[in-house]
């Protein structure tokens, strides 16, 4: 399976949220930034179907993450993906394949992190008025496939070579970042 340029671009401007919040590793919490920041993706949508404030949950989300000052563009190289963010992302892919579809996709993202055992991100849009059946429900009235039933060992190879490709794309030799 693969990750949809939408994700692609989600998982960049994650990149950049990290920077602007001061961190040198991409947390969850980045990526839900991201989705909010990107805007027109099934995620944010489906977040706003479902009531929530998304300013109020941006403010929320910053008021966790800064840090005194910003990263510089120069050092954009040296930010990484960490563990609790690869865990998601792998996710997601989960979530895409649970569903049936063709690529991975910001909504698929949004389901993991409400499905994220003691995340932050869950915590956060729970707060907002974000649920599972509320996305579910938003799923549906757009025509967007819900879960199907898929074999594990199918999923584990899907996820194994998406890790793949995440890490190809993202992670230099030598830096720690999600898959290390």
């Amino acid at each position: 399976m693969e990750i949809s340029e939408e994700l692609e671009k989600i998982m960049d401007l994650a990149v950049d949220e990290a920077m602007r919040t001061g961190n040198f590793s991409v947390q969850p919490e980045h990526l839900l930034l991201a989705i909010l920041r990107h805007g027109a993706n099934d995620a944010a949508k489906a977040m706003i179907s479902c009531g929530a404030d998304t300013a109020g949950l941006k403010q929320a989300l910053d008021g966790t993450l800064f840090r005194a000052e910003t990263i510089p563009y120069g050092k954009r190289d040296e930010i990484v993906f960490c563990e609790k963010t690869g865990e998601l992302l792998g996710g997601a892919v989960r979530e895409g394949i649970k569903a049936g579809a063709e690529r991975t996709g910001a909504i698929h993202l949004l389901l993991a992190m409400m499905r994220a055992e003691g995340g932050k991100c869950r915590s956060a849009l729970t707060e907002a008025g974000v649920s599972c059946k509320g996305i579910a429900a938003f799923m549906e009235a757009e025509g967007i496939q819900v879960s199907a039933s898929c074999a594990t060992t199918l999923q584990d190879d899907i996820v194994k070579a998406l890790t793949e490709q995440l890490e190809s794309r993202r992670f230099q030799p030598g830096t720690r970042g999600v898959f290390s």
